[in-house]
Order: C-alpha cells, then sequence, then structure tokens
C-alpha cells in the first residue's frame, strides 16, 4: 500500500514539474511534496549506497524532482516537460509494478 501511494506522490509531483498549471493547483502542499520526494530519494540514495549498489536512478531522480519542485516554488526555475516526463514515467512504473506485484 505505502508504494502504491508513493508512486502516486511521483505522478502527480511529475506533473507539477511538467506543467505550472499543476503546479499552481497544488500550491498548499507543494513544499511538502518537495520535502517528501526529496527525503525519499535520499533515503533511497543511502540505503542502495549502502548495500554496494551505485546505480540507483529512482533515488537521484527523487532528489532531482524535490529540488526542482522546492526551485520552482521560489521561481528560480520554469516547468521542464523533460525531467517532469521522466518522473511521471517513474511514478506509473513503480505503480504498474505495486498494483500488477511483479
Amino acid at each position: 500500500m505505502l508504494f502504491l501511494i508513493l508512486s502516486v506522490l511521483d505522478i502527480v509531483a511529475g506533473a507539477a514539474i511538467y506543467s505550472p498549471a499543476v503546479l499552481g493547483l497544488l500550491s498548499k502542499g507543494i513544499l511538502i511534496l518537495a520535502a517528501v520526494l526529496f527525503f525519499k530519494g535520499f533515503w533511497s540514495l543511502l540505503s542502495s549506497f549502502g548495500t554496494g549498489y551505485y546505480l540507483e536512478w529512482p533515488g537521484l531522480l527523487d532528489v532531482i524532482a524535490g529540488l526542482a519542485l522546492f526551485l520552482m516554488v521560489n521561481d528560480l526555475i520554469s516547468a521542464s516537460h523533460i525531467l517532469g516526463g521522466l518522473v511521471i514515467g517513474k511514478g506509473v512504473w513503480y505503480l504498474a509494478r505495486s498494483w500488477l506485484r511483479f
């Protein structure tokens, strides 16, 4: 159940990075979403590095997405279709994996 929720958060965050309109709709909770993504990615990187796996791209993508959301809220960067699409794709992939249990 937790993986389903985190996958949906990835999709929402990717949509916010992809489109400024979605970012405007989520303006109240976007900093919380950015913090959750950043720390989820940081924890993922930390745990995978601890086991000797250094190619943890989903965790790195979460850290980058969290930073991007924070920077977008502060008007330091604008929307990114490439990064938003990658985060949405990762969220859909893990949602399918969690839903179908493969």
